[in-house]
C-alpha cells in the first residue's frame, strides 16, 4: 500500500489541539490495484508528547511515541489492528526524500513478532518513522512484513502537506537567522534564496544540500542558541560571515551567467565558492602548518588533487545515472576537496614570492 496525507490542525494549545486527516492510497492485492480515500475530521491531537505525526525530543535513543487512543487497521491485512502507541528505538538518521524535498532526518523503528495468522504461520511487523530533523515532523512511514523468512514492505506513507510546520521550507538558516537576527534580515534571505532558487533547482545541487544538511543540522540549532542571545557572539559572527556572503554572491552571479545549464552551473559555481572559501578562511592555519610540515602539505594537496578529479568523475556518473547516493558522495568530495585544496595552496607559494615572504618572517618574528 502506498499513500499521502494532508493535516490540517486547529485549535491548538499547548497541550492540544484538533487534527483534521485527508488521504489517498493505493492499495495492490493479488497483482490488482485499488483507489481509496479517507478522511477524518476533528480528531483529538496531543501537543506535549511525542506523537506518530510530531517529536518533542527527537534524537534520543529511545522514545514512547503516542499513536491515537485506537489501534490502527490495515487494508491488506484483514481483521488485524495494532496499537503503535509504544516504545521505539532510533535506528539511523537518514537523509530523506519525499515530494516536499530532501531533509535531514531521524528514522524510529518499532517491531511487533509473532503475530499468529489464520494459516498457521507467524508474521514478523518491523515499524519504521522518518522524521525531519529539525522540526520534528513525520515526513514518511513504511511497513515490513516477514513471513517464513521472507521479507516485503507492504506500506509506504508520506505527509504531503501540514499546516502546522513548514513543510514548504522546513530547512532554516538557523546560524545565519540567529547572527543577524531575523528570518527576514537581507543576508538570510539571500542565503535562503540561493539555496532554493539556485543550488536546490539541480540534480547535483540538491543532492549535496542533502549530505551537507546532514552534516550542517547536527550542530547548527545548539550553535544558534549560543549565538543568539548575545550581541558579543553576533558581532563576531557577523564579522566572520561578511566575506562567505560576499563570496557566495558572486557565485550566484556565476551561476546566473550559466543559468543555461543548470548543472554545469552548479558545479562551477559551487567550484567557485568552494575554492574562494578555502582561500579566505584557510590560507593563514594552512601557512602555519605549512612551516613546520611542508612536504606533507604538498603529498596533501596533491591527494586532494586526485580526489577532486575522482570526485568529479563520480560526480558526471551519478548524472548520466540519475543516481542521488551517488551525486551526494561527489557534490561532498568535490566541494570538500576543492575547499581544501585552494585552501593549502598559498603555503606551497616559493619563498621568493614577497607575499609569502613577508607574512613568514611576521610570523617568525612573533614566534
Amino acid at each position: 500500500m502506498a499513500s499521502w496525507t494532508t493535516l490540517n490542525f486547529h485549535n491548538v494549545s499547548t497541550t492540544s489541539s484538533k487534527m483534521d486527516l485527508f488521504g489517498n492510497a493505493t492499495i495492490t492485492q493479488n497483482g490488482q490495484q485499488q483507489i481509496k480515500t479517507f478522511n477524518m475530521t476533528n480528531v483529538d491531537f496531543p501537543t506535549d508528547r511525542d506523537t506518530l505525526i510530531f517529536l518533542k525530543n527527537g534524537g534520543h535513543d529511545n522514545l514512547t511515541i503516542y499513536a491515537g487512543p485506537t489501534g490502527i487497521t490495515f487494508p491488506i491485512l484483514p481483521g488485524m489492528t495494532i496499537d503503535l502507541t509504544r516504545a521505539w528505538d532510533l535506528h539511523d538518521k537518514p537523509v530523506i526524500r519525499t515530494s516536499l524535498g530532501t531533509f535531514s532526518g531521524y528514522r524510529y523503528h518499532t517491531a511487533i513478532k509473532s503475530i499468529a495468522l489464520p494459516t498457521g504461520d507467524n508474521l514478523d511487523l518491523d515499524f519504521y518513522a522518518s522524521y525531519e530533523m529539525n522540526t520534528g515532523a513525520l515526513m514518511a512511514g513504511e511497513i515490513w512484513a516477514t513471513l517464513n523468512g521472507s521479507s516485503a514492505q507492504i506500506v509506504t506513507t508520506q505527509i504531503r502537506e501540514a499546516n502546522l510546520f513548514p513543510t514548504q521550507n522546513p530547512s532554516r538558516c538557523l546560524i545565519a537567522t540567529a547572527t543577524y537576527g531575523s528570518d527576514l534580515a537581507p543576508q538570510v534571505q539571500f542565503l535562503r534564496d540561493f539555496r532554493d532558487q539556485k543550488i536546490d533547482t539541480t540534480f547535483a545541487g540538491s543532492n549535496f544540500m542533502a549530505a551537507f544538511n546532514l552534516w550542517y543540522y547536527s550542530f547548527s540549532p545548539s550553535a544558534a542558541s549560543l549565538i543568539s542571545p548575545s550581541q558579543n557572539y553576533r558581532s563576531i559572527m557577523q564579522l566572520l560571515l561578511y566575506p562567505l556572503i560576499l563570496i557566495l554572491q558572486a557565485s550566484a552571479a556565476l551561476f546566473d551567467a550559466l543559468s543555461f545549464q543548470p548543472e554545469a552551473a552548479a558545479y562551477i559555481s559551487g567550484i567557485a565558492a568552494s575554492g574562494m572559501i578555502g582561500i579566505f578562511y584557510l590560507w593563514i592555519p594552512s601557512i602555519l602548518i605549512s612551516r613546520r610540515y611542508r612536504s606533507a602539505m604538498k603529498r596533501c594537496l596533491k591527494l586532494l588533487l586526485v580526489v577532486l578529479c575522482s570526485s568529479t568523475v563520480i560526480l558526471v556518473i551519478s548524472e548520466v545515472l540519475a543516481n542521488p547516493w551517488l551525486a551526494e558522495l561527489g557534490s561532498a568530495a568535490v566541494i570538500l576537496s576543492n575547499l581544501l585544496l585552494f585552501g593549502g595552496l598559498l603555503s606551497i607559494v616559493p619563498e621568493g614570492n614577497s607575499v609569502v615572504r613577508w607574512f613568514s618572517r611576521k610570523i617568525h618574528f612573533h614566534s
